[in-house]
């Protein structure tokens, strides 16, 4: 939601609440126009006093992911009581709210803003913007029986959401979902897209990255993998077949989670194919973004979810290989709007036909740029200013 605060400070005084991640930032901050509080993850007293002793550490993560994980499936529904209460108790530190826009995740913000309208503001109007599965999500509840004993309380949470909403912003992955539980509800409907479709500025004399060489065509991956919901081991094999026959190609991979360790032991077997960078800051990743050649996206398993990034990489204009899991991935509709996009489908029966489709693609595209007028033209419910223009008809 960045990108709409940055559309909207101008015009008017915006108060952020958000997550203090690791306490290591200020409670109550500024920046810009906008007042910022932030508070602290509630935590488990027993995993964070054995925090303190660096041998007892892992034990200690250990068992606080244990706990987690308890909390979620011995609570009648999957919200955190205590980061909700902690929401709640901060907006009502702040006096004259006109409008509340809770963005989701976590979920909890929204429920904070309803209760606070219920029980302390009855005319304070709500805008929530709705972009992770709830009561669908493949994650959040941890076993999948877990998700169908709580659905129907999960519904009843995302019905209260629309019958106490001004209006309801929501991403396509919502939509059929909100069409089977809201239907009374439908004029408060607003659909969009992840608010991303944006350059980052930077230095019009800045360079490409040193270790993009130029006899080399580079392809960026940017963003986390998992082993449940994004793995890698397909993408790994994809790409030892590709360079094989095109070896002047080089696979960068940015970003963090357990399927980096595959990524690592790639790198050490395919040094000249396979660059892995870590962890590395938003500033960083953009520019990458800028020079690489290609940009690549793997695909999620928990379908509906639509990795946000996709849309991050539409705005550089580059080509743009995704990597489906499932036939029903929530990006292909995104991919079939974008020129220069390649969508594959992760089978093993698919290998070698997959790879001679890449290597045929990065030759014929690598070159390639288009332009962000034509991008923003086919993708306008993504531009930040597209979700702005909502809030502020919203307020006139």
């Amino acid at each position: 939601m960045g990108n709409v605060i940055d559309e909207l400070e101008g015009d008017y005084e915006i108060v952020v609440i958000c997550i203090n991640p690791d306490d290591a930032l200020p409670i109550n901050d500024t920046y810009r126009n906008c007042k910022i509080f932030r508070i602290s993850l509630p935590r488990f007293k027993i995993s964070d006093f054995l925090m303190r002793y660096k041998p007892l550490r892992p034990a200690a993560q250990q068992l606080h992911r244990i706990m987690s994980v308890l909390s979620i499936v011995l609570s009648p529904v999957s919200i955190n009581a205590k980061l909700q209460k902690a929401y709640e108790q901060v907006l009502c530190q702040i006096s004259d709210i006109d409008l509340l826009i809770p963005s989701q995740g976590p979920m909890e913000a929204i429920l904070a803003a309803l209760n606070y309208k219920i029980t302390k503001k009855p005319n304070v109007q709500i805008i929530p913007f709705l972009f992770d599965a709830f009561a669908q999500s493949d994650t959040l509840h941890r076993f999948r029986w877990n998700k169908m004993l709580k659905r129907m309380a999960h519904i009843r949470i995302e019905q209260n959401i629309l019958e106490f909403s001004n209006y309801v912003c929501f991403v396509p992955s919502w939509q059929k979902h909100l069409n089977e539980i809201g239907k009374s509800y439908v004029n408060k409907m607003m659909p969009i897209e992840h608010p991303l479709l944006k350059i980052e500025q930077e230095n019009e004399q800045s360079t490409a990255p040193v270790f993009f060489q130029k006899d080399k065509i580079h392809i960026l991956y940017a963003g986390s993998l998992n082993n449940k919901f994004r793995p890698v081991g397909y993408t790994l094999k994809l790409i030892k077949e590709i360079v094989k026959e095109f070896p002047d190609t080089v696979f960068h991979f940015m970003g963090s989670g357990n399927e980096m360790k595959k990524v690592i032991r790639g790198a050490r077997q395919m040094p000249n194919n396979i660059i892995y960078h870590g962890a590395v800051t938003n500033q960083n990743a953009y520019h990458a973004m800028k020079f690489a050649d290609i940009l690549l996206s793997i695909g999620a398993t928990n379908t509906p979810q639509l990795s946000s990034k996709i849309i991050e990489y539409f705005a550089y204009g580059k080509p743009v290989i995704h990597l489906n899991c499932k036939e029903d991935d929530s990006a292909i509709p995104l991919l079939e709007q974008y020129p220069l996009a390649c969508s594959l489908m992760q089978k093993d029966e698919y290998l070698i036909e997959n790879s001679r489709k890449l290597i045929l693609f990065t030759k014929e595209n690598h070159k390639k740029i288009i332009p962000f007028d034509v991008v923003q033209n086919r993708l306008a419910n993504a531009l930040p200013n597209f979700s702005a223009k909502i809030i502020r008809n919203i307020l006139k």
